[in-house]
């Protein structure tokens, strides 16, 4: 299942951006706190507004990084799928899994079956919960 999956970590890499703390006037930008209203014209930048005020000014955040070439449509960029397992069901879910098995459409059978067939050999153990008595 594990070959569905994308590694995302390195797209901001592939795309030169990165996740700004100030915009174009080096004011800092508080997202939680402030950030009203936000507003996207072209890859690579938004505006955004601390208010809702329609005549108070947007402020612009650039997100390519410094000397960087900017992306082209062209340009083709792939993501490495994630091949590795992390993760894993216990014993118990599994078997939980095959009796709710039969109210699973036909022709979506097959992905549990599969999935068992994976996970059969070695079930992640159940841990115990911290702080229960």
């Amino acid at each position: 299942m594990e070959n569905y999956f994308y590694d995302f970590n390195e797209l901001s890499g592939k795309l030169h951006i990165w996740n700004k703390k100030t915009n174009d006037m080096g004011q800092k930008i508080c997202f939680r706190d402030s950030v009203k209203w936000i507003r996207v014209d072209e890859f690579g930048s938004y505006f955004y507004k601390e208010n809702l005020d329609e005549y108070s000014p947007f402020h612009k955040v650039n997100l390519f990084k410094k000397g960087s070439r900017v992306i082209r449509k062209e340009d083709n960029i792939t993501l490495r799928r994630i091949t590795e397992k992390k993760g894993g069901l216990t014993a118990e879910k599994l078997s939980n899994l095959r009796e709710q098995l039969k109210f699973v459409k036909n022709e979506y059978k097959w992905f549990y079956e599969k999935f068992f067939e994976e996970n059969e050999e070695n079930p992640k153990k159940k841990r115990k919960a911290i702080g229960s008595f």
